[in-house]
């Protein structure tokens, strides 16, 4: 009897030392549940920060390519509106009998009836 006398006292104490303790108890099933949790939930935050800043910086290229491409089409457009503005010039020149009297002049080699047309023959032709 004396054995478990000794033992109840052992475990009474244990017990007594638990109680007197100033610190509330914490199981290790809450502190671990909590601590996977916050794991969990800083790990998607770092997760979705890096993601936004991947993002970001895709998208802060992309705007660069476009932009460039933006002024090649812009530089672009004006040569094709210099280009068009010579042709209506051009169009409109046709309509005159200065254009049409030149032209046959030159590409047909027609003359004014009573002309005489000289030739320099030490000119070369280009």
């Amino acid at each position: 009897m004396k054995g478990k006398n000794q033992d109840e006292t052992k475990i009474s104490k244990v017990v007594e030392l638990d109680f007197k303790s100033d610190k509330p108890k914490k199981t290790k099933k809450k502190l671990d549940s909590f601590d996977v949790a916050s794991a969990v939930v800083i790990g998607l935050l770092i997760w979705a920060g890096i993601s936004l800043s991947f993002t970001f910086i895709e998208q802060q290229m992309e705007i660069s390519v476009l932009k460039e491409r933006k002024l090649a089409l812009e530089t672009q457009i004006k040569q094709e509106e210099k280009e068009l503005k010579k042709v209506k010039n051009t169009l409109n020149q046709m309509d005159t009998l200065e254009f049409i009297e030149k032209q046959a002049r030159e590409k047909l080699g027609m003359i004014k009836p009573g002309e005489t047309v000289y030739i320099d023959l030490t000119k070369k032709k280009n």
